[in-house]
């Protein structure tokens, strides 16, 4: 807690407006920090905030990422529908500062229909649009000259979201780092192995050992530090497949640099997201994979 009043603290001495702030991610949902994770805040300004005060900060050792919302976008629900993690992040989220119970009073105006059957479907309809859109862009950018690097941005964009439908099915919150965990898990509750299959196809994860695992963990090391960690500790809990998302993750979006280049390269190339033949058809598999999920929610909630 010293380390988020520090970062509140200092928000506040640079002059930047705030109106409440909350934990949120699995800090929030386990108490404690994870190897390899991080301290998700986002913090409340009263209208949509600066793009630049979206931020990572060393605190004593502790790596915050600060999310700015305006209060506006936690004003519309339509708004918070539209980000797969929000409604679960707002609910169950640590509130850190809320002097007027803004957050307080979005909260308990979503969590008594969260789990409902509607909200579902919308949370899940979402999800879906927002994957579709994510690869119809990837599909544009395959057919020009120099669209590797967008539609590998497009598919995971899209495979997130398609994380965040598994989820709303199932009324859980999605990670980045263990979202398809996620999915495997959901699979086999519902004895659906054909999706394991495509998640395999869409992530190029089929076959991968906890050794190559741990190999690419050092590559990811290079690209941030904390990266390392946290795929050795799914190696450690046998999540090697799913290990695959976070590690393409943290090469695609990364900031582009000539020190992590070479490093970036190589997870890519491992995964098949490195040329435009194995990205078609990385890109095919999680357009189905996402088709299969949207049609499982409909036949599970209808």
């Amino acid at each position: 807690m010293e380390t988020v009043e520090a970062v509140l603290s200092s928000w506040k001495m640079m002059r930047r407006p705030i109106v409440g702030a909350f934990i949120h991610g699995s800090v929030a949902q386990r108490g404690t920090c994870a190897p390899g994770s991080d301290i998700d805040l986002s913090i409340i300004t009263p209208q949509a905030p600066d793009p630049a005060w979206f931020e990572e900060r060393d605190v004593a050792g502790h790596i915050v990422e600060i999310y700015p919302l305006g209060l506006p976008q936690l004003a519309d629900e339509e708004s918070i529908l539209s980000s797969p993690a929000l409604p679960f992040n707002l609910c169950q989220g640590i509130i850190v500062f809320d002097p007027d119970h803004s957050i307080q009073h979005i909260r308990e105006q979503i969590r008594p229909q969260l789990c409902q059957k509607t909200y579902l479907l919308r949370r899940a309809e979402h999800c879906y649009k927002a994957a579709s859109t994510s690869y119809a862009d990837a599909r544009a950018a395959l057919e020009k000259n120099d669209g590797i690097s967008a539609a590998q941005f497009g598919i995971t964009v899209g495979l997130w979201n398609a994380i965040g439908l598994a989820c709303a099915i199932e009324c859980r919150c999605p990670t980045m780092r263990r979202g398809f965990v996620h999915i495997w898990h959901a699979a086999e509750t519902w004895n659906r192995p054909d999706v394991i299959v495509l998640a395999q196809r869409a992530l190029g994860s089929a076959g991968v050992t906890g050794n190559d695992l741990c190999g690419l963990a050092e590559i990811a090391g290079v690209i941030k530090a904390r990266n390392r960690a946290g795929i050795l500790a799914m190696v450690e809990n046998g999540e090697v497949e799913q290990a695959a998302f976070p590690l393409l993750c943290g090469a695609i979006w990364a900031p582009e640099r000539e020190e992590n280049w070479e490093a970036r390269q190589q997870i890519l190339r491992f995964f098949g997201y490195h040329q435009r033949e194995t990205l078609q058809e990385r890109l095919e598999a999680a357009e189905l994979l996402t088709e299969l999920l949207w049609g499982i929610g409909q036949s599970l909630h209808a």
